[in-house]
């Protein structure tokens, strides 16, 4: 599932969302009343068959 303000502006029929913040927890909430786990950046790649990102160096 995917979300954020780009995708929806609305937290339910008739509220509008205060946050991103706001969406992503309950996108969280429902996916765990699911019993679905919500997947890591590193599994979301893996998932969507994108390559794994190069390590960073330190400055």
């Amino acid at each position: 599932m995917r979300t954020g303000l780009e995708d929806n502006i609305r937290f339910d029929r008739h509220t509008l969302a205060p946050s991103n913040a706001a969406l992503v927890h309950r996108t969280a909430e429902l996916a765990a009343e699911a019993g679905r786990p919500v997947a890591d950046a590193a599994t979301a790649r893996r998932i969507l068959g994108l390559p794994p990102i190069a390590a960073r160096r330190a400055a």
